[in-house]
């Protein structure tokens, strides 16, 4: 699976490139794990779906890496990312999850 932490970034040039191949990263682990591990892959998929603790914890892990590796503070912005990437990548699980995203994001904002 995609190693979030540390993602190697001294070899960069700007914030977008880190962005772009972190989320490239993102998508080429789980494309690889759907390849070679299918029924993980599902069964993981699964579990996180119908729970919506782990997921909150694996989009806050998710947004924590890329905030790490990009150095952008604005974590209203991490999200955001993150919520335009899944509605691109994985339409049904960007349908599914963009409500939970909002919800996290609202909650850590204090909104």
């Amino acid at each position: 699976m995609f190693s979030y932490v540390p993602f190697e970034t001294e070899d960069y040039s700007s914030t977008k490139e880190i962005v772009h191949d972190w989320l490239w990263g993102l998508s080429e682990s789980k494309y690889q794990a759907y390849v070679h591990e299918p029924k993980m892959f599902k069964l993981y998929t699964t579990y996180i779906d119908r729970n919506p603790v782990v997921w909150t914890r694996h989009i806050e892990d998710l947004v924590k890496s890329l905030k790490e590796a990009s150095g952008i503070e604005d974590e209203e912005q991490l999200y955001a990312i993150l919520l335009a990437f899944s509605w691109f990548s994985s339409p049904a699980y960007a349908e599914n999850g963009s409500s939970l995203i909002l919800n996290v994001n609202l909650k850590e904002s204090g909104n």
